[in-house]
């Protein structure tokens, strides 16, 4: 199994596909810095360091006590249209370099070829499951960490102060929100891990599409369709907040949500286990 594992691990990172996904993505945080105020903000804390004007009195008559992690797309929200394009189109991207790969071993009939030099079916659908699943996990998160980067070349690495009212995570009702204001650097490591799983089980959504769905633009648009699907049942419908969609950023994401975000994770976890029964129904 590791040497098919190393094998899918190559077709789902090592394509034009993968490539591009990672490059908008990219493009999309440099251009939250670069297309949006925050690059007055960047101009102007650098003017304060050198000791010229207009920056270094305009940061001193507003006092901004600020960090690198004040030009981290997610803490933007809503407030850039970049990382609202992101964020939005993110289940897409994470889909396209590889959602559709497991379908297109059925549909050559190479499924069958694979689970002999696999040496089992239960090895060729697991290694699937954990291909799918880093593959949506990585494209989510690299623009995240480019993001961070990008920060860091506009300002040093800090502790963020609360009570500047800079930052969007709230240091009561946030998920980890008191460790944004102590320790960032573990708050970043979570923000970037929740996101991986949270995209890493969506883009899963692709295998379990299968039972139903054999074309391949209709599979790499299931983790959409769920993302913004049950974002309108939970909100629209039944009224409540911890939609999907704006939980997908962990500084949106408030502890009275957790009950109703992990009740929505767990399905779609049981919907990605349920694609490893379909061997049954696609193998000799």
């Amino acid at each position: 199994m590791k040497g098919f594992l190393r094998q899918e691990c190559r077709r789902a990172f090592l394509n034009w596909r993968f490539a591009a996904v990672v490059l908008f993505g990219c493009g999309l945080a440099v251009m939250d810095l670069l297309g949006t105020r925050w690059l007055g903000g960047a101009v102007d804390l650098q003017q304060y360091v050198w000791g010229e004007e207009p920056g270094y009195s305009t940061v001193l008559d507003v006092n901004a006590a600020v960090t690198s992690l004040y030009f981290w797309m997610p803490d933007h929200g809503y407030a850039s249209r970049y990382y609202y394009l992101y964020k939005i189109l993110v289940p897409i991207m994470a889909a396209i370099p590889y959602g559709a790969s497991y379908l297109q071993d059925k549909k050559s009939g190479l499924i069958n070829q694979l689970v002999v030099r696999c040496k089992g079916k239960g090895g060729y659908f697991a290694a699937k499951l954990m291909v799918t699943f880093v593959s949506g996990g990585m494209v989510a998160v690299i623009p995240l960490i480019a993001s961070l980067i990008i920060g860091l070349c506009a300002m040093p690495w800090g502790v963020p102060v609360n009570s500047v009212g800079y930052f969007g995570v709230d240091g009561i009702r946030g998920v980890f929100g008191e460790l944004f204001y102590t320790y960032p650097s573990v708050y970043v490591a979570v923000y970037l891990v929740y996101t991986f799983i949270f995209f890493g089980l969506l883009n899963c959504l692709c295998l379990f599409c299968v039972y139903f769905e054999e074309n391949s633009y209709a599979v790499r648009l299931m983790p959409f369709i769920v993302y913004y699907g049950s974002n309108f049942i939970v909100k629209d419908v039944l009224g409540l907040s911890g939609g999907l969609v704006a939980c997908a950023n962990m500084i949106a994401f408030y502890k009275s949500d957790v009950p109703v975000v992990l009740f929505q994770l767990a399905v779609i976890a049981l919907l990605d286990l349920a694609f490893l029964f379909r061997i049954r129904r696609d193998v000799i």
